[in-house]
């Protein structure tokens, strides 16, 4: 698809349109930090879940001799990491998208240009081009949760054998 030229930003004078980028700036940084926050979130929740779960079924409260309950607990578990999957997956997708979004307007601050913030030099090096595929951390700390789900399942099938 080939890019649009926009009749509202060709009108606006140089200093309006850097005001333009430096908001859009602002509006992708914010929702970036909202993603990536609530991908801590979810492997805190799952975390928590899974140990309390996982303790409380180690305690001698609890009395699971029949297969059913303990079959049910495993679907359930299988289902909520399923679902933190695919909400991990897309969660990366849009974390990466916003990352491009916000390397668009530092491009278009000319943050990476020699001599425009300092006198020989470009504000931000080239190796910070890469920020977007940066952060895939965030995606593997799903993976903590799953082995905590191991552990809770381990638990669950060898408490009372």
């Amino acid at each position: 698809m080939a890019p649009t030229s926009s009749a509202f930003a060709s009108q606006l004078a140089a200093e309006h349109r850097s005001e333009v980028i430096r908001d859009v700036y602002r509006k992708h940084a914010a929702e970036l930090l909202a993603i990536e926050e609530a991908q801590q979130k979810l492997v805190l929740l799952l975390l928590g879940v899974f140990g309390a779960g996982a303790s409380f079924l180690a305690s001698d409260k609890v009395p699971l001799q029949a297969c059913w309950p303990r079959a049910g607990l495993t679907v359930l578990m299988l289902a909520l990491l399923a679902i933190a999957g695919l909400y991990t997956t897309r969660r990366n997708h849009a974390r990466v998208t916003v990352r491009h979004m916000l390397l668009q307007c530092d491009e278009a601050l000319g943050l990476f240009e020699p001599g425009v913030y300092l006198e020989q030099a470009p504000l931000y090096a080239d190796k910070y081009r890469t920020f977007p595929a940066e952060g895939k951390w965030l995606a593997w700390t799903y993976w903590l949760a799953v082995v905590a789900g191991i552990g809770f399942l381990v638990v669950l099938w060898t408490k009372g054998l």
